[in-house]
């Protein structure tokens, strides 16, 4: 009986000097990091379909057309011909690997640059991108911690007809707009030594970019909400793609929690005690 009483009135002394105490010391904040971000098509998961030009069936592809397939460059477009000349388009991760420096709660940093060959003289319901999977790793690296990320990205992408009749969302120049836009997060948040670390994401030069409208998200069938650009006909677009990391201090138990805690399990001993003596 009073082995019982003592491990519980120590035990509700011991918490609430131990959340004291934790709530006392933030940790350190780890303010400098060096990163390297890869990314890489998943060649198998690309799906492909005629661009329905010209009121074709997109289920038929042109014959005349096809498509190849890298780890950094997916091409699509007439037969024998190529992205300089303007018959065949494009989407390309150049550069597949970064390199860099980011710091808590500093400014977004360079990841992956997504490269959109926008052609036009392609072939009338020439086979087009659909949509395609992006494996991608982040490392990040300080002088007390390194953490490893891996995520997939999808990219979907719509071939609009190269008119300025029906565009998803207008009025836009003529011809229309391609989209793409990319769903996934790379980075899970983590905690470490008192701060919980969570990651902001953007677009380099967004003032450059079309960013998609919800009706273009849609229409290139991903929600609303999606995180992508449209790009001009017969264009070449560059899109890179940023991180930070933001910290916060952990949340720890409000000194009135930890005296309530503390109460609360001396209040279990006085009980256990009391029900003891009455077995007596």
């Amino acid at each position: 009986m009073n082995l019982t009483r003592f491990k519980l009135a120590h035990l509700g002394l011991a918490a609430a000097t131990a959340f004291a105490a934790s709530s006392a010391s933030a940790g350190v904040l780890i303010t400098d990091w060096t990163y390297t971000v890869k990314s890489a098509f998943v060649t198998d998961s690309a799906t492909w379909a005629g661009s329905g030009t010209g009121g074709a069936n997109p289920a038929t592809p042109n014959p005349n057309t096809n498509y190849t397939t890298s780890d950094t460059l997916l091409t699509w477009g007439r037969i024998g011909g190529s992205l300089g000349a303007g018959t065949r388009s494009g989407l390309q991760i150049n550069p597949a690997e970064t390199n860099g420096n980011v710091q808590t709660n500093g400014a977004l940093v360079d990841a992956n640059t997504y490269i959109h060959y926008n052609n036009s003289n392609l072939g009338s319901n020439s086979v087009t991108l659909q949509t395609v999977q992006i494996q991608a790793t982040l490392e990040l690296f300080s002088a007390s911690l390194n953490k490893y990320f891996e995520a997939t990205y999808f990219v979907n992408f719509k071939e609009v007809p190269n008119t300025n009749v029906g565009c998803p969302s207008g009025p836009e120049v003529n011809p229309c707009s391609d989209i793409f836009v990319i769903d996934g997060s790379l980075g899970e948040a983590f905690s470490y030594d008192g701060y919980d670390y969570t990651f902001a994401f953007g677009i380099k030069d967004p003032q450059l970019l079309l960013a998609a409208s919800p009706e273009q998200c849609v229409y290139a069938g991903a929600p609303d909400t999606c995180f992508g650009v449209s790009t001009p006909e017969n264009a070449t677009t560059p899109v890179t793609f940023q991180f930070g990391l933001v910290a916060t201090p952990a949340e720890v138990p409000e000194p009135a929690s930890i005296a309530l805690l503390g109460a609360g399990l001396l209040g279990l001993a006085g009980i256990r005690r009391r029900q003891q003596k009455n077995k007596a």
